[in-house]
């Protein structure tokens, strides 16, 4: 590591976050940097691709990582031999329709014995991986999320106000539509889903079988959301219909199905938060941001048609939900909504659905997440750095590997050729499309008007940012 001197060499302890999707994960890792600063940390923002490209030019100290699949053991150990501590809050450690099979993918023996601090979102998954993994328990620590934080708690709201001025002005009354269906519509196509989990060792044959099984359920979910946009179009044909595809969706099919419709939209923007406050209700199923829209006191309703299976359902977004299977329920539950009722208090399923998700996510109701990650990171033993922010040379050259993955790039877009390729060349294509999909740049300028939006409601300090290169900003 280069010498370190200059303006900002004083030693301090540094928390590097990479990130994967930047709209879901950059609002809660500001969160947290928010109380390392008044901590004296100093944080390091970027891209997982900018991360790992300026490695040589970072101080030691906390990577906090968004999951530990065994797919990231590589990028693991990359981290340790420079030195770095490892910690994990599993982005995706909430949802699920199995347990066990959760807890053996989102960790192994193998990420786990190169982690110093694995935080779950809830008791119930803290339990889960000491059953599993009794030897690494220590590591395991309740910390709930940031995301959840900011999620409940109503100072927080301010910070989304001007977004949600600006949607309104643009979109008017509507209802919105996160979907999550990527388990049938991939962006990398029929299997897609399935093909991840091949590559990366994730599957035995009896859960290949139970996914199988699920693509099925999730096929007639995803057409049931198909079905619904005409009659729901013509019910409210004086609201605006949002659709938010997942980012693991190929989106071009709810393009062709709002090309139809002048009042619906198909929009991936920025955090989802402000979309879900400015709704006037959310429609889902098995969807996160059911749960986001709950705790922001949102009306929800989980619509997965025709039935309810407990064999494939996904617990967590139904228990924030209203639960209907027909859309006829749906359509009388957006009718009282737009004349005032307030679900929420109506049906009694909400109230003990908020309870049960305290088991699933700490700190609800008290959404202190923040705090309780610096104490476990506090805990750790992490040796203060100096470091001297000045922009880092991007090298812009590719690595031999990435020059030969460029050259076979034409080649899947050739229909004759595409069909024939050896399944680990066509399935590598494809992760690095759909990599490049989920990871939007960041943007400074946003992340200094909310660190200073969150000092001001929590009377902490302003921070310093300074872009050190694309995608990677350093906070002090």
């Amino acid at each position: 590591m280069p010498e370190q001197t200059g303006e900002h060499a004083n030693p301090k302890k540094w928390l590097i976050f990479p990130l994967e999707i930047v709209e879901r994960e950059l609002s809660g890792k500001l969160l947290i940097c928010d109380e390392a600063l008044r901590r004296g940390w100093g944080c390091i923002i970027g891209t997982k691709q900018a991360v790992r490209e300026s490695l040589d030019h970072l101080p030691p100290g906390v990577v906090f990582l968004k999951s530990i699949i065994i797919s990231e053991l590589n990028y693991m150990q990359m981290f340790r031999e420079k030195g770095h501590k490892l910690a994990c809050l599993d982005e995706e450690g909430l949802i699920q329709n199995n347990l066990p099979h959760m807890v053996s993918v989102r960790a192994t023996a193998q990420t786990l014995a190169a982690l110093d601090s694995f935080l779950l979102w809830g008791t119930v998954q803290r339990n889960a991986f000491a059953e599993k993994y009794p030897d690494q328990s220590g590591k395991f620590h309740v910390a709930g999320n940031p995301r959840a934080d900011l999620w409940g708690k109503e100072k927080y709201r301010a910070l989304e106000e001007e977004a949600v001025q600006s949607l309104t002005k643009e979109y008017g009354d509507y209802f919105i539509i996160p979907t999550s269906f990527g388990q049938h519509n991939h962006f990398m196509g029929k299997g897609g889903a399935l093909s991840i989990y091949k590559v990366d060792k994730m599957l035995t044959q009896e859960y290949y079988d139970f996914q199988v099984a699920y693509g099925a359920y999730v096929k007639n979910i995803y057409k049931g959301f198909i079905d619904l946009i005409d009659p729901l179009s013509r019910e409210f044909p004086d609201m605006n219909i949002i659709i938010r595809p997942h980012p693991s969706e190929n989106r071009k099919p709810w393009d062709e199905l709002a090309k139809k419709y002048k009042n619906v939209h198909v929009v991936f923007s920025g955090n989802v938060t402000p979309w879900l406050l400015a709704a006037k209700a959310i429609i889902h199923c098995g969807s996160t941001t059911a749960v986001e829209g709950h705790l922001l006191g949102r009306p929800v309703i989980s619509y997965c048609r025709g039935h309810s299976d407990p064999t494939y359902d996904l617990e967590v977004p139904a228990h924030a939900s209203v639960n209907v299977t027909k859309a006829e329920d749906v359509f009388k539950i957006l009718h009282d909504i737009i004349d005032g009722k307030d679900i929420n208090a109506h049906y009694p399923e909400i109230a003990e659905g908020h309870e049960w998700l305290k088991g699933w996510i700490d700190n609800m109701d008290s959404y202190e997440s923040a705090y309780r990650i610096m104490d476990i990171l506090d805990g750790l033993s992490v040796t203060p750095a100096s470091y001297d922010a000045v922009p880092i040379p991007v090298e812009e050259r590719s690595s031999f590997k990435e020059a030969i993955w460029s050259a076979l790039r034409p080649l899947e877009f050739i229909p004759v050729i595409k069909d024939i390729l050896p399944f680990r060349i066509s399935q590598g294509l494809r992760s690095r499309r759909y990599g490049k999909s989920k990871t939007k740049d960041i943007d400074a300028s946003f992340a200094q008007d909310y660190l200073s939006g969150l000092a001001t409601l929590n009377d902490g300090k302003n921070a310093d940012i300074k872009l050190l290169r694309k995608n990677l900003v350093v906070i002090e």
